[in-house]
């Protein structure tokens, strides 16, 4: 397919209790919240940054209600041209939603344009954006999604969305390139409960272990340590080298 040039910038997560997750992003975490709907316009081309909370079965598409992927492009019809319209569930001018191979939706943006998807931004979505109100120097870098069948999904996300590979471990994962600051990756799934990881990058992660509090988290290690969100969506917090 043409070269989609499709910019991943963040995702979405549903929640049957919206308000318990948004307590747990932005108390917890201490991420700064909006409650104003994002304009998806060029300044959403920026670093991987915003995280949307949605209630469950609020969207006005068909959803498994699994993660919600944005990304943008400067061309959406170029983007969509080879990519199978069976994968199309909404179009709309300036976006069209997709389903990847396992489900997953996937929110693909024109740059410029001011689509709006329908839901009001009240009870069932919250919006989340950095840099955060509390001490944290928690920056959101990327997302890992777990698949059943990696090489499928591979085909999918490189073959017809068009993103470029960064580097891969065949049957373990493929990592692709979304700009300086941010990454997107596929994991094949090794457990029923594997889905998605959000990765945020810390300077110092035994500070931030102690400001949220040890109890919170499932896994702690010198330099990464994981929690779980409310509804059990795995946060990781990793002190990358300088």
């Amino acid at each position: 397919m043409p070269n989609s040039s499709a910019r991943f910038v963040g995702v979405a997560l549903y929640f049957e209790d919206l308000a318990r997750a948004k307590k747990f992003y932005t108390e917890t975490l201490g991420i700064r919240a909006s409650d104003e709907p994002v304009s998806h316009d060029a300044n959403l081309g920026g670093d991987v940054g915003i995280i949307s909370l949605k209630r469950r079965r609020s969207e006005l598409y068909p959803s498994e209600d699994k993660a919600l992927l944005l990304f943008e492009v400067p061309d959406l019809e170029t983007a969509i041209s080879g990519i199978s319209q069976s994968k199309v569930v909404q179009k709309e001018p300036g976006g069209v939603v997709l389903h990847d191979p396992e489900g997953h939706n996937i929110l693909l943006l024109q740059v410029g344009s001011k689509w709006h998807r329908g839901a009001q931004t009240d009870e069932r979505e919250r919006f989340l954006l950095g840099p955060n109100e509390r001490s944290l120097p928690l920056r959101f870098v990327g997302v890992k999604l777990f698949f059943n069948n990696l090489d499928r999904a591979r085909g999918f996300y490189a073959a017809e969305l068009g993103l470029e590979i960064d580097d891969e471990d065949t049957g373990y994962f493929v990592a692709f390139r979304v700009g300086a600051a941010g990454f997107f990756c596929l994991y094949q799934r090794e457990a029923p409960a594997d889905n998605v990881i959000l990765s945020f990058d810390v300077d110092d992660i035994q500070a931030v272990v102690t400001t949220i509090g040890a109890d919170h988290f499932i896994e702690k290690y010198p330099r990464s340590a994981t929690l779980e969100d409310p509804e059990g969506h795995l946060v990781s917090l990793v002190e990358y080298d300088p």
